[in-house]
C-alpha cells in the first residue's frame, strides 16, 4: 500500500472513531438523563398517589416503569448492549489506527 493510501485509510479510521465516540457520549448522556427524569417522575407519582407512605411501587403502563409497552429496565439493557457494541467498534478502530500508523512509519524506512 502506498503512503498516500495509508494516510487516507488512517484519516477515515480516525474520523469513524471520532463519530462513534460521539455516539457513545450521546448514548450514555441520554441514559443518565433519562434515568434521572424517570426517577423524579416516579417519586412525584408515588407522592401524588400516596404510595410513598405505604412503601408500595406500582408497575403499569401508566407510570415511568414502562416506555412504549416495554419495561424501562429492558429498554435500558438494550441501550447498554448498543453502547457496549459501540465501545468495541471504537476500540477496534483505535487498534486499526495504531497499526496503520506503524505501517506508515515502516513504509518511510523502506
Amino acid at each position: 500500500m502506498e503512503d498516500e493510501g495509508i494516510e487516507a485509510v488512517l484519516a477515515k479510521a480516525t474520523d469513524l472513531r471520532f463519530k462513534i465516540s460521539n455516539c457513545i457520549h450521546k448514548a450514555t448522556t441520554n441514559n443518565i438523563s433519562n434515568n434521572i427524569k424517570n426517577q423524579s417522575f416516579e417519586e412525584e407519582k408515588q407522592e401524588s398517589d400516596g404510595l410513598e407512605e405505604q412503601g408500595e411501587k406500582r408497575k403499569s403502563p401508566k407510570n415511568s416503569e414502562f416506555l412504549d409497552g416495554v419495561l424501562l429496565s429492558e429498554a435500558e439493557e438494550g441501550d447498554d448492549d448498543e453502547t457496549e457494541r459501540l465501545l468495541r467498534i471504537r476500540d477496534a478502530l483505535e487498534s486499526l489506527e495504531n497499526q496503520l500508523s506503524n505501517l506508515q512509519v515502516s513504509f518511510h524506512f523502506l
